[in-house]
């Protein structure tokens, strides 16, 4: 029988190996009770490899009563952990028992049945670095790919978060009438995103995207309207290539595909690495902040402990963006830009011919201030200006020019030595 194909030319999604299930009431007012379309789709696979292997329907598994189902859970779960099928193990134990649980029937598993959780491999996983994140993002097959990974990183959300946004989230603010994108891009995650949250007794949390991921966003929003397709509110963000005009949203385990794909381009492990990674990776930014600890834990979308939480002024959404600002994406890290920048400052003004005194200044005001600009300000208080370049001990003469000027001066054999945090250009007569 030939594969079946749709309108679009691609293959057609067939039935899934569950789907007999769902003909069975007591499965459907069961699996009716999760929303997550990952959690359903988990746990129906999980409980269709039991009642494949028992022989036995949903309905005679419930007859069985507790005791019956906990002595042939016990031995498939075995029986598939031998097989190397650790995670799936415990998803069958989790799927069944929620299964029986609904239905009345508590599953109660003995100390010498469980079967305990692995402790991840630690010792491979990395939690990627600012450049490496760029490097991922670069290796990007797709506008997608590339949004998907700046996204993750910037906002810190889980996959599963991610894969349920929708174009009404951003519209706005990345397509507003100027033209102009505003960042960062604010995104209230609620319930509807981020099934968690109900367990955390929030309603919603805001996180945001940095300039960098709110570029690689737009590009790929406007690649996709580009080719005739009509976004509305309702849109998924991220879909599948092979049904775009659909708009089938992606699914976690593409995205993991697509981070491990990236990763090993970059030339990081991919067995060392998930989509989870480039959330302790945004964790990671924020620890290397000035932020206060409350600012870190809503950003991550965690609920506050104990009397935290009622201090904490979740709806002044501002003052959290202005601080979300203060974070730190850039390559080589901020820090490590701002002292270059000192180190400049510092060469031009002993190029200047600065006396010793003044330059002694000038090296406390910047050992004052983490950021340049702020110290600039006090550097400027002490008039340096309008002080006069002294030759230096070979007689090279030296002027300060404005912009306008620097035309004519390079017409008549100047170089320019240098631009001065005014502004204003440090030239010198050549021969």
């Amino acid at each position: 029988m030939p594969a079946r194909r749709s309108k679009l030319g691609v293959f057609a999604p067939g039935s899934r190996v569950y789907d007999y299930l769902l003909r069975f009431p007591c499965v459907v007012d069961w699996i009716n009770g999760y929303e997550s379309s990952y959690t359903r789709d988990q746990f129906l696979r999980t409980l269709h490899l039991f009642v494949e292997r028992t022989g036995l329907n949903p309905d005679e598994l419930l007859r069985l009563g507790a005791d019956g189902v906990r002595r042939r859970l016990v031995e498939i779960s075995r029986e598939i952990r031998d097989e190397g099928k650790h995670a799936w193990a415990l998803a069958l134990i989790k799927s069944v028992k929620s299964f029986c649980r609904y239905h009345g029937v508590e599953i109660r598993l003995r100390r010498g049945e469980m079967i305990r959780a692995r402790r991840k491999r630690i010792g491979v996983e990395i939690i990627p670095n600012a450049d490496q994140v760029y490097k991922m993002a670069e290796h990007a097959r797709t506008l997608r790919d590339r949004a998907i990974i700046l996204c993750l990183w910037q906002s810190g959300v889980r996959v599963g978060c991610l894969v349920k946004w929708r174009f009404g989230m951003v519209r706005d603010q990345l397509f507003p009438p100027d033209g102009k994108i505003r960042v960062p891009i604010r995104l209230k995650i609620t319930e509807n995103e981020e099934t968690k949250l109900r367990g955390y007794d929030m309603g919603y949390y805001y996180t945001f995207l940095a300039r960098e991921a709110a570029e690689a966003l737009k590009e790929y929003l406007q690649w996709r309207m580009d080719r005739g397709e009509i976004l509305t509110d309702e849109s998924p963000i991220f879909v599948t290539h092979s049904t775009t005009i659909k708009g089938t949203p992606l699914k976690p385990a593409s995205v993991r595909g697509i981070i491990k794909y990236c990763a090993k381009r970059a030339g990081l492990n991919p067995e060392g690495i998930w989509p989870h990674c480039l959330r302790k990776a945004f964790r990671k930014v924020l620890n290397n902040s000035d932020l206060d600890e409350d600012t870190k834990e809503a950003l991550m979308g965690h609920k506050l402990p104990g009397s935290r939480g009622s201090y904490f002024d979740y709806h002044d959404v501002d003052e959290v963006e202005r601080k979300y600002m203060r974070l730190d994406f850039s390559p080589r890290g901020k820090a490590y830009i701002e002292e270059l920048r000192k180190r400049q400052i510092l060469d031009m003004v002993r190029l200047l011919g600065f006396p010793e005194d003044k330059i002694k200044r000038i090296e406390e005001i910047l050992a004052k201030y983490k950021d340049v600009d702020e110290a600039m300000e006090e550097i400027r208080k002490l008039g340096l200006e309008s002080y006069r370049v002294r030759g230096n001990p070979n007689g090279d003469p030296k002027k300060i020019v404005c912009e306008e000027e620097l035309e004519r001066y390079l017409a008549e054999g100047w170089d320019v030595q240098t631009v001065l945090p005014s502004g204003r250009i440090l030239i010198r007569k050549l021969g």
